[in-house]
């Protein structure tokens, strides 16, 4: 069962005990990310996700690599647009260790010139290669359409001109106003017991957190207004054009989140998914097509993604349209919603064996709710929806005149919206 434990300075710590496990997972999770930057900082979030490995008052960034492989451990991070996380897995016995490094690139992390300007061309070079991915640009350019003037729309990497901004006194400020207690989750899952547990994070957090506690506002995650109906497009000279489809949809508080996740699955979530079965399959327009659902604080969206030949765009764009046309009209099936439904159970039941799958959910959902979700209540969850639950969401998200799409791939002569909205041009 997991537990949430929280330290004086704030800091909460999500803890669920494997006793039998020989292995553990240890994650920093930060409250945030890309929308928590001002204009003139963005990717200043990403930036020091990349910094946090580059060199403490006591190691260097060989130092930091050289010690985790040592350790057999599996160390990373990632940045999103709402938070920041650090993680390491390995040997159960090697936590206190694992916990060292982390802490001391968590507190002491030196951001010396010499490696700002190193890691600066680092991060150019991954805008760069995102610029030469279509989905990539596909997801970026939805975004700045989709949440227009809001932090959001910006992208995590940051742009050229702004990470050439970057320098040690705006990292330091954001970190001054977001690495603190109480906008920062522990997660652990592993055999140490809430004792040791308590123990470790009191000598490598708490102790260095205390003097910080008091200073943080958590910003209020109000719900995001974005922009109606709207096309977006890029030409570049890829041999596949890339093109996605957005639909708002509902926040993580909203109860009916989870069914538009279910949704996803149903429409693109794998091999014997409609838009799988309908566009590669019978129609063999594209290779690969998927549907994901998000939901974080303040929004939620719906997004179908694809990559095909431009001069098949327009045939998948209305064979995507079809699909969800015959949803409308015929309703969803028992049979394909208990299937989607059994792949959920076996995917958390899966997630529930392994130590750093339960880590990052408890660190996730924490962020999100406040609270550190488990995969048996995920499994719990699922057993009460039902096929209305699921239509019920159709119903309320799959709005055309709410819709945006995009296009990046080399120049065609086809209106997409027009043919989204209306099914032919």
């Amino acid at each position: 069962m997991a537990k949430l434990i929280r330290f004086p300075s704030g800091l909460a710590v999500c803890y669920e005990r494997k006793k039998s496990a020989l292995s553990c997972a240890f994650g920093i999770y930060v409250g945030a990310g890309s929308r928590d930057e001002k204009k003139d900082e963005n990717g200043v979030a990403h930036f020091i996700e990349h910094m946090l490995f580059k060199g403490t008052e006591k190691r260097t960034a060989f130092d930091i690599a050289n010690e985790i492989d040592r350790l057999g451990a599996n160390a990373n991070a990632y940045t999103s647009k709402s938070n920041t996380v650090y993680y390491v897995s390995g040997l159960a016995k090697f936590l206190p260790q694992y916990m060292d490094v982390l802490s001391d690139m968590l507190f002491n992390s030196t951001f010396t010139d010499e490696n700002t300007e190193k890691e600066r061309g680092v991060v150019l070079e991954e805008i760069k290669m995102y610029d030469d991915d279509g989905d990539s640009v596909c997801a970026d350019l939805l975004a700045e359409k989709y949440f227009g003037k809001n932090p959001l729309a910006r992208p995590i990497l940051g742009t050229e001109k702004s990470v050439k901004s970057l320098n040690r006194e705006k990292i330091l400020s954001f970190m001054e106003r977001n690495y603190v207690p109480e906008n920062i989750a522990l997660s652990y899952a592993g055999p140490a017991s809430e004792e040791e547990l308590n123990a470790l994070v009191e000598n490598y957090f708490e102790k260095r957190f205390v003097s910080q506690s008091g200073k943080f506002r958590a910003p209020v995650r109000r719900n995001v207004a974005t922009n109606a109906f709207y096309v977006t497009r890029c030409d570049k000279p890829f041999e596949q054009a890339n093109v996605m489809i957005r639909f708002p949809s509902y926040t993580i508080k909203n109860k009916k989140a989870d069914a538009v996740l279910m949704l996803g699955i149903i429409l693109g979530g794998g091999m014997s998914s409609r838009l799988f079965q309908k566009v590669r399959e019978e129609r063999g327009l594209v290779y690969e097509i998927y549907c994901s659902a998000t939901a974080v604080k303040g929004t939620g969206y719906l997004d179908i993604g694809f990559a095909t030949a431009p001069a098949l765009a327009e045939q998948a764009i209305a064979a995507v349209r079809e699909v969800i046309e015959e949803v409308r009209e015929k309703g969803l099936e028992k049979d394909e919603f208990e299937k989607v439904k059994i792949q959920r159970e076996t995917g958390a039941v899966l997630g529930g064996e392994t130590t750093f799958d339960i880590m990052r959910l408890m660190g996730k959902y924490y962020l999100l709710t406040g609270r550190p979700v488990t995969y048996r209540s995920l499994v719990k969850k699922m057993e009460k929806m039902t096929v209305s639950d699921v239509t019920d969401a159709f119903n309320d998200i799959i709005d055309y005149d709410k819709a945006g799409i995009c296009y990046v791939g080399k120049p065609v002569e086809v209106d997409l919206g027009k043919l989204f909205r209306s099914g032919g041009i």
